[in-house]
Formats: structure tokens, sequence, C-alpha cells
């Protein structure tokens, strides 16, 4: 994946090195971004290396005799870090400065994807869509370990995005990351405008390993509340994006009707548990399905025995080695090689 660069120039050098400091540490891994603080050290970056983006700060801009104008200068986007809040500045497009840094890049990033659209710098692509789902009946089957893993595993030759659906995911803590905004956000956009989820989406979705995620929805009830035709036509809308070519779906009871969900994937994985109590939920799920004339779902889920006893160590090291280890190969030998899969 090509890095974008990103400069920040600010006068105020505690501002800056603080302000890219804590955007290194989330999106470096997305973005290569350097902080200025002299208008000469700037000029000599961007005459050597073209920036896809400068954030610049109006106090810099009006600082010296000459005000700098942005369009002289060897970058694709220009955002101005504005004292107050307004939607633009010297016809640039602006955003308010002192606000939290994840909220402040999040509208940079979503503007300059728009304008990536609007000048036709965004290539559609044509790629072997696939959306993939996760569910089981079964409590406790590894099954968002198994989700994480088959998105990262899948990660090494295609674009994954992973969407989760569950209550409490525990990404935060198992992933060891922090985020603004989530799929509440998102789907907040989507329905008021359809479009939007184009930009919107670059600056919520972070990145981990070798995989993006949408961060899960903070509260319960937002899952519950969505009736399954917007998540149907939400989740086809990310996938017609062109920006992924796997979608891997987390999917809980705690949405109205997974069989909804269940439909427009073209694969569904479920892990499954020895015990009786586990076989008589997998039991009563199969039925339900053959009573409701699924047959059409049933025969997209490939069932398979887990044994979490196996990897209760691995856990100890952390996510990023359980989901890189032996689970790792696990979940190959289940999918038949996730990473050249096609369905």
């Amino acid at each position: 994946m090509n890095r974008e660069i990103i400069a920040v120039y600010d006068i105020e050098p505690e501002f800056a090195s603080r302000f890219v400091s804590y955007l290194k540490s989330k999106y470096e891994e997305r973005y290569d971004m350097y902080a200025f603080t002299e208008l000469t050290a700037l000029l000599e970056f961007v005459e050597k290396h073209r920036a896809d983006m400068l954030i610049i700060s109006q106090k810099s801009i009006e600082s010296v005799d000459n005000p700098i104008v942005p369009d002289n200068l060897n970058v694709k986007r220009v955002v101005i870090l504005s004292e107050n809040c307004c939607d633009s500045y010297m016809d640039y497009k602006a955003v308010e400065k002192y606000r939290p840094a994840d909220i402040v890049f999040r509208e940079a990033v979503e503007y300059a994807y728009e304008k990536k659209v609007e000048t036709g710098e965004v290539k559609e692509t044509v790629s072997d869509k696939e959306i993939i789902g996760v569910y089981s009946p079964v409590n406790r089957c590894m099954k968002t370990t198994f989700s994480l893993t088959l998105s990262n595993l899948t990660g090494e030759n295609r674009r994954v995005l992973y969407i989760n659906f569950e209550e409490y995911s525990g990404l935060k803590k198992l992933l060891n990351v922090d985020y603004v905004g989530d799929l509440s956000d998102l789907v907040y956009y989507f329905l008021q405008n359809e479009e939007s989820i184009k930009s919107r989406i670059y600056g919520i979705r972070r990145e981990y390993k070798k995989f993006d995620f949408i961060p899960p929805m903070m509260f319960a009830n937002d899952i519950r509340n969505m009736d399954m035709e917007m998540w149907v036509s939400f989740v086809n809308a990310v996938s017609e994006l062109e920006m992924y070519d796997t979608i891997v779906l987390d999917i809980s009871d705690m949405m109205q009707d997974v069989t909804e969900i269940l439909r427009i994937c073209d694969c569904v994985y479920m892990p499954m548990l020895k015990d009786d109590i586990s076989q008589a939920k997998i039991s009563e799920f199969e039925e339900r399905m053959y009573n409701r004339h699924e047959d059409n779902v049933l025969a997209k889920i490939r069932k398979f025995m887990i044994n979490p006893e196996e990897y209760i160590t691995d856990y100890a090291d952390g996510m990023g080695r359980l989901i890189n280890g032996r689970f790792k190969e696990f979940v190959r030998e289940i999918t038949g090689g996730a990473e050249n899969r096609r369905f």
C-alpha cells in the first residue's frame, strides 16, 4: 500500500509537534506525516516531495508580510486550521483547530477524498468482490478471534474491511486502539445521504495489521433498533464502493434477524463446540432454517469444530500474536487458504 504524504505547517511548535506525533501513533501505516514550524523548511520539502495534503494553520498564513498562497505550493489538497468555526478560508476548506486531533484529521481526510472523487483521481477497479459472514448460535466459540484472523489472513493479498455487530466487541482493548467515530456515525451519514459514505468511511475506518475495520457501535440499542433492510442496504453499499475486495461481517444475535444478513454473504463460517448444549443449539438453528425454506443460506454455511482450550496460552501474548500464530494456521486450514480463496 502506497502511503500518502501529509505535511502540517503551524508556527506554534508545540501544537504542530503534538498534533503530528499523536496522528503518527494511530495512522503511520497509512500516511507519512511531517510537521513544520518554519516556512523555509516546508518550501524545501514540498519542492522535493509533492504532498498529498497540506494542513496549515490560519495564523501561519497570516504571520508573514505576503500571505502564503497554498495553490503556489507543490501540494494536491489544502486544509486550513481555523481559529474559529467556519467552512472555508481564502476559498480553502477550513476545520476548527482546537478540537480533538482525531476529529480534525477525520474531517481533513474526508474532504481530501471528496476532492479526489471530483477530479477523477479515484479509479474504480474491477475485482472479485466477496462478503464473508462469521456467525454461530453458540457462545464463547472464538467467533471474533476467527473473524479477526480471517481478516488478517485475507488481507495478505486483498483489501479487507472488518465490521463487528456485537454488543460488547472488546476491540478497543483487544487491538489496543482508540477511536472517535464508529459504526453508529457511519450509519447516520448513510441514512442522511447514501452517497456520503464514500468520503465518510475514509475518516472513520481504522487500520490494524493487514486489514481495515469500522469501530463497533458503543450502544447495543443502536444495533437492536436498526431494521434488517437498512443493514442489508448498508453492507451492500459499502461493498459496492470498490474500496475493498472482501468484507468480513462478525455477526451477532443482537441483530433483529440474522437470516437477512446471512443471505447476502457469499460464504458463512460457523464455529462449533463439542459439548451437547452447543450441538443442540446448532441443530435448532438448522431446523429453523429448514422450516423457513432457507436452503440457500444453509448451503453457504461451513461448520467447523473448534477447541478454545488449545489456544489459551496464545491469548496471554495478546491478539497480535494469536492471529499470527498457531490459530492463523488453523484458520488457513479451515478456509482452504483464505489469502488466495475465491468463492
